[in-house]
């Protein structure tokens, strides 16, 4: 019974410590893939985009639908065959920044407005798994915490 209250003890002091770690989760895909899909997915379709000024996603592209819903003021997503990027250009002014545009087209007119810039896409992205990370951490952390602190209670219950 000892062994097994102090098994517990030390599996609560470490998911206490990986929960209070799992803000640093994202960086690794593996846990990415498992705990945030849509961000895991939606980035692999950023770098592709970014990468290769010809790529553009279909809606049969997993990184699609995370980047389509996330889109601001698109008038009618239903309508949205492919997403493309521009060319890079400079902005000038208070900053500087090689910034580069997603564009939505139909599959009938073409290009759909409004364009909307791929670092912003990015930082939503990572904005919403960054909360869904910190939720996992604090209840891993919050669990850990609470099977260390119970079966540290029963062994000194049992000592008595």
């Amino acid at each position: 019974m000892k062994r097994l209250l102090f098994l517990l003890f030390v599996i609560g002091t470490l998911g206490t410590i990986v929960g209070w770690f799992f803000d640093r989760a994202l960086d690794i895909e593996t846990v990415t893939r498992v705990i945030a899909p849509d961000y895991h997915h939606g980035e692999a379709a950023l770098r592709a985009l970014e990468a290769n000024p010809r790529v553009a996603l279909t809606r049969e592209h997993p990184g699609f639908a995370p980047i389509l819903t996330r889109w601001p003021n698109l008038p009618e997503p239903g309508r949205v065959a492919t997403i493309g990027r521009s060319v890079a250009f400079m902005k000038f002014g208070p900053t500087v920044r090689n910034e580069i545009e997603l564009i939505a087209r139909d599959s009938e007119r073409g290009e759909l407005t409004p364009r909307w810039n791929l670092s912003g896409a990015r930082v939503q992205l990572r904005d919403e798994a960054e909360s869904t990370a910190f939720l996992w951490g604090t209840v891993i952390f919050f669990g850990g915490l609470c099977v260390s602190t119970i079966s540290g209670v029963i062994e000194f219950w049992i000592d008595r």
